[in-house]
Parts: structure tokens; sequence; C-alpha cells
């Protein structure tokens, strides 16, 4: 059986920060880090146009070890049209559910500023940092790297007390922590340590990942990791574990929903295949049938893992209006797959992709060939002629 990679993220005792996630993620690559910080710096400079630099140190609390980030270059001030565009550039250098979580992490915070200021004119002043980029970016970069596709959430600690910002001494959670938590339902754990231990970069980041990475039943652990955050925090470890492992792919529950509906459109309809897809559903189909008393209508059939049918059964209530959702629970089994990274020189220029490989065939993963078309100005039926051809040679 093939494996699928499984994050745990343990943030039940000191919360998280970015930079505090970036380190626990970053020690996990331990087969060549001086490799993936080449990557990250040559990612970061060509999307802010400015040299890019940063360094990790080696620290230990209380008898444990891990990294903690200490330095990034520039240390500049951005604007959000410039944060903006530097997330932008960056998402559609990473492919599929990596690329979406990291566009949607950053307009959580968007959102989050706009709420709290009542406005669509958006003053970033904590968060307008190149630190905010960097976190975001290499966050989901390593995710990538290590090809995590499940992630395991643990409730979070956010502190209690005051903190200090721009607008004078605010409630912990702050306010744009709060919005992002009810936004995205994280849970959330009491703690009485009397600080900020959940920073807006943080919820965000697990704001997205929550909402596009399933979660398993179960999971086998290989390793783990600390990342360490700047605060010393009185009688604990300011550091938030990550662990990586694996979940066979085996014989699974899953659901499938489904609803009759004769009075929407089809843009709508059209609207909710997307929407649902955001929302972590595996698959989102409709098709035509007719209904009672003769009248058109429509299927609109949604398989997900069972643990997220609650929410989607309301979420397409909301949608379409639909008064019932059919639920059904089936097992199914999964063949094995693995993932390969492959390169192509295509034009004098060495481009990547992924394939994706069964037991009895293999494919190239269509984002990678949506991202090479957009960047080679081709189109991905062009793109996927070049790389099959280069397959067939011997």
């Amino acid at each position: 059986m093939s494996k699928a990679n499984v994050l745990a993220i343990d943030c039940s005792n000191a919360g998280v920060a970015g930079d505090m996630l970036f380190s626990a993620l970053f020690s996990l690559v331990k087969e060549d880090q001086d490799s993936l910080s080449l990557e990250l710096s040559n990612l970061l400079s060509s999307i802010v146009g400015e040299t890019v630099e940063f360094q990790t140190s080696v620290v230990s609390y209380h008898g444990q070890t891990g990294l903690r980030l200490v330095e990034i270059e520039p240390n500049i001030e951005m604007t959000w049209n410039e944060i903006d565009s530097a997330i932008r550039n960056a998402s559609q250098r990473l492919s599929g559910v990596y690329s979406q979580a990291l566009t949607k992490s950053w307009e959580l915070i968007t959102d989050a500023e706009k709420q709290i200021h009542g406005t669509d004119s958006i003053v970033l002043h904590e968060l307008g940092h190149f630190d905010t980029v960097f976190d975001l970016v290499s966050v989901f970069y390593i995710l990538e790297k290590l090809k995590v596709s499940e992630v395991i959430l643990s409730p979070v600690a956010t502190g209690t007390g005051m903190a200090r910002t721009s607008h004078g001494m605010v409630p912990i959670p702050v306010p744009a922590v709060q919005y992002i938590l009810e936004k995205t339902q994280i849970p959330t754990v009491h703690s009485q340590l009397p600080y900020e231990l959940l920073t807006p970069t943080g919820a965000a980041l697990l704001g997205s990942i929550k909402s596009l990475f399933p979660s398993p039943k179960h999971a086998i652990w290989e390793r783990s990791t600390l990342g360490f955050g700047l605060m010393q925090l009185e009688g604990t470890v300011n550091a938030v574990r990550v662990r990586l492992g694996h979940t066979p792919t085996s014989p699974s529950s899953i659901t499938i929903l489904e609803t009759n509906i004769d009075d929407v459109s089809g843009e709508i309809l059209g609207d909710a295949v997307e929407r649902l897809m955001e929302k972590g559903a595996l698959d989102v189909s409709y098709s035509p049938l007719i209904m009672k008393k003769n009248r058109p209508g429509w299927l609109l059939r949604v398989i997900c893992v069972s643990e997220a049918a609650d929410p989607l059964i309301e979420y397409i209530q909301r949608l379409t209006g639909t008064l019932g959702v059919r639920v059904m629970p089936i097992e199914r089994h999964v063949g094995s797959r693995s993932f390969e990274e492959r390169e192509l020189n295509i034009g004098e220029r060495m481009v990547s992709f992924t394939i994706k490989k069964g037991k009895f065939g293999q494919k190239v993963e269509f984002e990678d060939l949506k991202r090479l078309a957009n960047e080679l100005d081709l189109t991905p039926k062009e793109v996927l002629d070049l790389i099959q051809s280069h397959l067939q040679d011997p």
C-alpha cells in the first residue's frame, strides 16, 4: 500500500505564530536544509525584488531542543498592495492545494482587517512588514516540499489578558485573531498564560490549513520537531510541535450527500461546485433529472470524508436553499498511488512537474500543467503533449 503524508500541528500549549510554525517545518526537512534555504531565498527574492536572507538557531529550553527564526532580511515595511502582489506572485509558483491555502491565508488577514476597521480601505500596522510575506509563503512552500496531504490540528491556545497594538491596548485574542477564529471555526483551548499566544498570521495559517486539508482518523508518526518563538514564557516552553507521518491508503469511509433542486440557475450551481470544493469536498457534480410532477431539475451530488459531512450539509443548504440533503455513508477502496517529481527542458528552460502514479497508469498533475502553461505562454494540452513526448523517449 502507498501512503499519504500527514502533518500534526500541536499548538495547545503555547499557541502559534508564523515564525514558530516556519521554524518547526523547516527543521522537518532534515535531508538538505541548505538547499531548502537557498530555494526559499531565491523564491522570496524574486517576488519582492530584493535579496532575501534568513537565519535560524538551535534553541534548548527545559530539556527540549528545536529551531528559532532569529533574523529575516530585508526588514522592510510593505503596503497592502505590495504584500498582495507578492502573495499572488508566490501562489503562482505553488501548485494545487498549497497555492489555494497560501491565497486563503492572506484573504483571511485581509478580511479581518476590513471587518475590524469597517472599510474596504486597508492600512496594515503590525502585519505590514516583509515577515508576513515570509511566514505565509515559506510555510506552504515547505508543506508542498514535504508533500503533506492531510493535517491534524490540535486546539490552539490563545492566551489571555491584554495586548499592546497600534490601536492601543486590546483584549486577547486580539480582534483580527478573534475574527479568523470565528470565520474558520478553529477550536481553542483555555489558557491562563498572560501573553498573546496566537498571532493573526498564525491564526490565518491554521485557518487556511483547517479549511483546505482533510484530517485523517489514524496516522503512523515518523519524526517530530519544535519551532520556538522569541518570547520566553514563565513556566512553559514557547514552542509549537509538528509531527510528520503517514496513513496507509486502504479501505476507508466516505459520505455521499445528495439533493434534488428545481429552482436555482446554472450559474448558482456552477458557483456551488467551486465553493464546495474549496470547503473540502472530495468531488462535486450535478446532473439533470425529472422530478415529481414532471418538473425538470438537478441532482447535486457531493462526495466528502465522513467527518466533513455535517458542515457541508449546512453549506449546501446555504448555497442552494434546498430543504433537505440525503446522507449515504459508504465504504470505498483507495488504490495505491505515489508522486514523482520530474524535470524537463522546454524552450531552453528547465521546468519541474509532478506525476501521480497508480497501479495501472500515471498522469501529470493538472495544476502543474496550468502553471507551466501560464509560465510558457502555451495551452495545458500543448504542455502535456511535450511532457508525454519526453516520457515516451527511450
